[in-house]
């Protein structure tokens, strides 16, 4: 009886789970793990200092394969707010025309225009590092860019054997504004622009836009969205049988042992 009641319990914090995937999902799958804390520290030089900087990064993340570029993040370890991101991207020419995009969306609120909780970073001819946040229409310059840090370098990684650019960028949460105090779920967008090759045009994560948080991916909490397939009502199915059993288990008697006489 305990062994059934436990597994409705655990069907119970499943749809949970779910659930939560489906309020912090933005673009469908588009969406990475909950923000954890890294165990190396990062030396920001735009390229891998040693084999062990990045390799405990659990999030990496393929634009498509024609693009040869990714992305990963962590937190810096001991502080609750430091995000740090390596972005790589096959580009191998030096254009003033050539841009990095991070955008957050803080509350994971979405809305087909950036907000006060919206911030997005941009670097552009690998020399001049901008901030912004949302204003209900779009972006407005910050007053300053000094919380961010930054560097790039044209050098090789075991991703990519060639020379390409990479991008190592890292920003306190709590100076960017509204959002720099809150936890995910958050909406994220990455995208980079080669000048030199404009058939390409931009490489984004999703491939949508920066001025579009609604249609941005997602950094989740405990998961990601709910897996494909798997309708809302089919979760609130699972967990109405869930609580149903548990109820059942919960209210039933125990029986009751009736003992022999005892012969005096």
């Amino acid at each position: 009886m305990k062994r059934i009641f436990s597994i409705a319990l655990c069907v119970l914090m499943l749809c949970s789970l779910l659930l939560i995937g489906t309020v912090i999902a933005t673009e469908p799958g588009y969406s990475v793990l909950m923000e954890n804390y890294g165990g190396t520290a990062i030396t920001l030089d735009g390229k891998y200092t040693n084999a062990a900087e990045w390799a405990d990064a659990w999030n990496e993340h393929q634009f498509p394969a024609s693009a040869n570029a990714r992305f990963m993040y962590k937190m810096v370890a001991g502080d609750a707010y430091m995000m740090t991101y390596l972005v790589e991207f096959a580009d191998t020419t030096n254009d003033a025309g050539d841009i990095w995009r991070i955008c957050i969306d803080g509350d994971a609120d979405g809305g087909a225009a950036p907000n006060s909780n919206d911030n997005k970073i941009e670097i552009t001819g690998h020399t001049t590092c901008k901030t912004y946040v949302g204003n209900g229409t779009g972006w407005a310059p910050m007053a300053s860019s000094s919380m961010i840090l930054w560097n790039n370098s044209l050098t090789t990684s075991t991703y990519l054997a060639a020379n390409h650019w990479v991008l190592e960028v890292q920003f306190d949460k709590a100076a960017l504004g509204a959002w720099g105090a809150n936890p995910p779920p958050e909406g994220l967008f990455v995208g980079m622009y080669d000048a030199s090759n404009t058939a390409q045009g931009w490489v984004m994560w999703p491939a949508t836009s920066a001025d579009n948080p609604q249609r941005w991916g997602s950094i989740g909490t405990y998961g990601t969205e709910i897996p494909e397939g798997l309708s809302f009502a089919v979760v609130v199915a699972l967990s109405s049988v869930a609580i149903a059993v548990g109820t059942i288990y919960l209210r039933k008697k125990p029986k009751t042992t009736i003992l022999a006489p005892i012969k005096l």
